[in-house]
């Protein structure tokens, strides 16, 4: 776990053995079986999670009852409801394990106080933030200029290990398409 943890902090910073020890020491290991839900729309988000195995989804609920899938996370990756966690508000959004997950979360009380302590770890959060704002521009960018098969060929060429491990429903619902266009685009490969 560590040594997962530390590989990926590197990427960004560099942490000295008891600057990570620090961090880590704030942060509590989280294993969840398949379809549980680590945070439910309209609960307050006081927790940033990294992943360690496995895979979860964001989503909300629109207007008829249907689940919207805006975001997947699998392992070495952060994930969090963003808005709900800063400001500390009821989330929009609900995030639940595809597959059976173990991961760690770190309170957002904790991370505050580690970001007085730990200059280094403000500023690995802060570049973790410019790359999630640039995938964010990014896939609004492919929203907006792309029709859906085009979409769902970038989403398979750039994102193959999503195409194996998520059911195809949310595949779909994540590049706003049905289930049916997307499996008769498989199938026309």
């Amino acid at each position: 776990m560590k040594q997962q943890l530390k590989k990926y902090i590197h990427r960004y910073v560099d942490f000295s053995d008891a600057e990570l020890d620090a961090f880590i020491a704030k942060m509590e290991l989280i294993k969840l079986e398949k379809k549980k839900f680590i945070l439910e729309e309209g609960e307050i988000c006081h927790h940033q999670y990294f992943l360690l195995e496995g895979l979860v989804h964001t989503f909300y609920l629109d207007q008829d009852g249907n689940e919207r899938t805006s975001s997947f996370a699998l392992e070495n990756w952060w994930f969090t409801s963003l808005e709900s966690y800063i400001k500390q508000s009821p989330s929009f959004y609900s995030i639940q394990t595809i597959e059976p997950c173990v991961f760690l979360k770190i309170a957002k009380t904790d991370l505050d106080a580690l970001f007085d302590t730990i200059p280094n770890l403000e500023k690995f959060f802060r570049l973790m933030a410019q790359n999630m704002v640039i995938a964010l521009q990014r896939r609004t960018d492919i929203y907006q200029k792309m029709i859906s098969k085009e979409r769902y060929e970038y989403f398979r060429r750039n994102f193959p290990e999503f195409f194996q491990r998520v059911p195809q429903y949310l595949i779909a619902s994540y590049l706003e398409i049905t289930p049916e266009y997307l499996s008769s685009l498989r199938n026309s490969k």
